[in-house]
């Protein structure tokens, strides 16, 4: 469906409606308005192109306790037990990282994030004492997500 309007020059506000007159099903999508005189050509994105779109603003790395499980042999206290989590989409620019929940830990203290760039992060705890570490989201309220805004 294309519709063509006149818009005069002195006019500030233009209003587009859509009315469905009977009862059934209906789906609009891949809506576009034009300026000028002729239609432009659309093609609506791939869903593998518009969910990279997506993920370079905000992306989920870890959801509850769904594969991410850390063990370590630290030599003493105050040693970095971090992974790298890659991202899936470059950012735009660095972004931030938020973790929530009380995260499963022995032999360390609450992971965090240690550096960041827009390819991923170094996320991990500390260990305190030497021997046998480990750390893991183990519920369903543990998360970890990037998210940059321009």
């Amino acid at each position: 469906l294309t519709t063509t309007l006149a818009v005069g020059s002195a006019d500030t506000y233009l209003q587009i409606a859509i009315s469905f007159e009977a009862t059934g099903t209906y789906y609009i999508d891949n809506a576009a308005l034009s300026m000028g005189n002729a239609p432009a050509t659309y093609s609506p994105l791939t869903p593998a192109d518009a969910l990279a779109r997506c993920q370079r603003y905000y992306e989920i790395l870890v959801q509850g306790n769904n594969g991410i499980f850390i063990t370590a042999f630290p030599t003493g206290s105050s040693q970095y037990l971090s992974i790298y989590i890659p991202f899936k989409v470059e950012k735009g620019g660095v972004p931030t990282i938020t973790k929530t929940g009380t995260w499963a830990k022995t032999n360390c203290d609450e992971p965090a994030q240690i550096a960041t760039t827009v390819r991923g992060t170094s996320f991990g705890p500390v260990s305190l004492a030497s021997g046998y570490a480990a750390w893991s989201a183990d519920s369903s309220d543990d998360s970890l997500v990037a998210e940059w805004n321009p």
